[in-house]
């Protein structure tokens, strides 16, 4: 299959959204797309290299929540139980409440945040990093940040709302790396390594960005306000290598061809086709793809970000309806990055999908359904 409507539809693209695409598609496990275009450096027009390493930001969030999930199927938790059993820091949580005369009041959460609220960014807690019970940790440690120092002092700070009532994108995923060294007495990335990555086959995708990785990094860009004129781009997940800190929201770097055989795994009811290994079953696949959220936060939460027609599982959009338009088989799933990256899991057809752009910020709502209609009438004509 020649993929010519594919190609075109990220041709027409390249130089307006992105400066440029590396994305690859597989069938039960088998590579049917691999296709680079535009330029890494549009300056000095350099051709994508196929083996390039990204920060794949939250691309990370599907891994880090199959590796909590893994644990979940051999017991270590329920996804009913209060966090603080595990991280006893999390009993302490206060709730920022606005008040009518447009003052704060800090009051105690109506029932604890669960594990499942983690799962699912129903917790409360938001995306702000910078805050001083962090920064105080970064201090302390002088610049280590274990990751379970770090999820401690995340518990510090106040919820947005109480537990359960609505979805908030925030960190709850590097609260789940911290559960997973509670649960495994593993540091999480180890864990991760042993029982996610080298499972799939994979072994260019991890935290710890040595010297020798840095310099496979793909450039980070940026769009001039007003112009498209590409720039470098400084990258918050940049730790040095004497930081500890694994971020199980956005902290991993990976190439394409490597991290597409997660995608696999995902796709292909929990087994990896590079390795026969297993990483899940496949009822704890349906159990993550499975909407979580209320109808309510999904019209004022969820689909208010332009997520149309998508639920949201245990760490993953998890398409309900395909009345919006999007041509990918009812319960597909996946998660895209900020600077662009994306991964697309379909169980029914064992399709697996990721690609990676680079570039911050990025349209990750209305292209990928362009890009993602297109191939599925590729295939499907």
């Amino acid at each position: 299959m020649a993929f010519e409507n594919l190609k075109a539809t990220l041709d027409r693209y390249v130089g307006v959204h992105y400066p440029f695409i590396d994305m690859c598609v597989h069938h039960k496990g088998k590579e049917i797309f691999r296709y680079q275009a535009g330029y890494s450096n549009p300056e000095k027009k350099t051709p994508v290299d196929p083996d390039a390493l990204y920060y794949i930001f939250s691309c990370t969030k599907p891994g880090t929540c199959t590796a909590a999930l893994q644990l979940l199927e051999k017991g270590y938790y329920r996804l009913t139980d209060p966090v603080y059993e595990y991280i006893p820091e999390f009993k302490n949580v206060t709730v920022k409440v606005q008040k009518p005369n447009g003052g704060v009041e800090y009051v105690r959460p109506k029932s604890p945040i669960t594990v499942a609220q983690i799962f699912s960014m129903t917790s409360g807690i938001d995306y702000n990093f910078n805050v001083d019970c962090i920064n105080e940790v970064c201090e302390r440690t002088n610049g280590r940040m274990p990751t379970l120092e770090v999820v401690k002092a995340i518990a510090k700070k106040p919820l947005n709302f109480h537990p359960g009532e609505r979805f908030l994108y925030g960190l709850n995923h590097d609260v789940l790396g911290g559960l997973i060294e509670v649960w495994s007495g593993k540091k999480f990335g180890q864990y991760m390594q042993e029982n996610v990555y080298a499972p799939c086959g994979m072994t260019e995708t991890g935290f710890n960005v040595t010297a020798e990785k840095k310099a496979r990094i793909q450039e980070m860009c940026a769009i001039k306000q007003g112009e498209f004129t590409y720039v470098p781009s400084e990258c918050e997940y940049s730790f040095d290598e004497d930081c500890e800190y694994e971020s199980g929201g956005g902290g991993v770097v990976s190439s394409v061809s490597d991290y597409i055989n997660f995608v696999d795994a995902l796709a292909n009811g929990g087994v990896s086709p590079k390795t026969g290994e297993r990483i899940l079953t496949q009822r704890t696949i349906d159990i993550m793809r499975t909407n979580n959220l209320t109808d309510v936060q999904i019209k004022e939460d969820y689909t208010s970000k332009g997520i149309n027609g998508y639920g949201y599982g245990l760490g993953v959009r998890t398409l309900m309806t395909n009345a919006m338009g999007v041509m990918e088989p009812v319960g597909t799933f996946g998660w895209a990055g900020a600077a662009g990256s994306y991964l697309s899991a379909d169980p029914k057809e064992q399709i697996s999908v990721f690609y990676a752009r680079n570039i911050r910020p990025c349209n990750n709502i209305i292209l990928p359904v362009m890009v993602m209609n297109t191939l599925y009438s590729e295939l499907y004509k």
